[in-house]
């Protein structure tokens, strides 16, 4: 695993200069070990670390070109379905089972299943059951994996509020633009993760908005000519040459971002969050969710 994972490395490295080579190893393979410590220092300033470690989004574009390839080659839609679901979990294996990845590896499989079947796809079922699991196979995920409790509040802030975000600004002021949706879902798992990185790196990102309206839109663009840089290096050479200027292009514009944004004196702030503090805010949340969801239920039923 760890020899096929060094090779994909070592033929992006090729292929491509620093910091470009080191962005999409992070993007494809998950990590920032190819990023240098300044560099590592701009994604955090700028709240854009997520983005080098494999998450749902990254395990969401992965299946949607799978389940898209598997139609190409002449599957039947169910047929791609299992296509998607063996590589993400080849995929996650190749890249070492980090907790966001095999977090997201599991909800999206379960969301495929249920779309397979014509069930609907709960998504709060699906991280309880994916969380469960995780823990019983290793419980002390819950109290030393820093990564493990990002990804999971990250993805409940995003199941939980995002809805309200959906129903009372985009459905109702019928602001539809894709840049607002972008930083609805940011905020939405900005809200839930605050409290952890608080506690654990003291730092915060005020500019991480629009650095995420700016990147995420091209990151799946990115990741396909990258896997199509990779492809051709393995099958046909001087193919590469041209995904190679093809993939730099979208990377360097991302690194310049995320560069430029950082250089802001203002970009992030240090934060002092004691740890009764992180349980007050939690404490908060799920209260006015609850009273929120438990008002709307009563509306409902009047």
């Amino acid at each position: 695993m760890l020899r096929v994972k060094n090779s994909l490395s070592r033929r992006i490295s090729e292929r491509l200069p620093y910091p470009e080579s080191g962005l999409l190893e992070g993007l494809l393979l998950g990590g920032d070990g190819g990023l240098s410590k300044s560099v590592q220092e701009d994604f955090s300033r700028t709240g854009m670390s997520h983005i080098t470690a494999v998450s749902g989004y990254n395990v969401t574009i992965i299946a949607q070109y799978l389940i898209l390839l598997g139609i190409f080659l002449g599957l039947w839609r169910r047929q791609a379905f299992w296509l998607a679901i063996l590589g993400i979990f080849i995929f996650i294996f190749l890249i070492g089972f980090p907790a966001s990845a095999v977090r997201a590896g599991i909800m999206g499989s379960l969301i495929l299943i249920a779309m397979k079947n014509g069930r609907l796809a709960s998504s709060e079922n699906a991280i309880v059951f994916s969380g469960a699991f995780m823990l019983l196979l290793n419980p002390l995920l819950l109290r030393y994996d820093i990564g493990f409790q990002l990804s999971f509040l990250a993805t409940i802030g995003i199941v939980v509020i995002y809805p309200f975000f959906n129903d009372y600004l985009i459905r109702k002021q019928k602001i539809l633009s894709a840049p607002f949706e972008i930083l609805c879902l940011t905020l939405s798992a900005q809200i839930f993760v605050l409290p952890i990185i608080f506690y654990n790196f003291e730092t915060l990102s005020l500019i991480s908005p629009l650095a995420n309206l700016l990147v995420h839109p091209i990151i799946p663009f990115t990741m396909l000519l990258g896997f199509l840089l990779i492809v051709s290096s393995i099958v046909f050479s001087p193919l590469a040459a041209i995904f190679s200027w093809l993939t730099y292009l979208p990377l360097r514009f991302e690194t310049f971002v995320i560069s430029f944004l950082a250089g802001f004196q203002f970009s992030s702030v240090e934060v002092s969050f004691p740890g009764w503090e992180v349980w007050a805010w939690y404490l908060v949340f799920v209260a006015s969710i609850f009273i929120i969801r438990k008002s709307k239920k009563l509306r409902i039923n009047e």
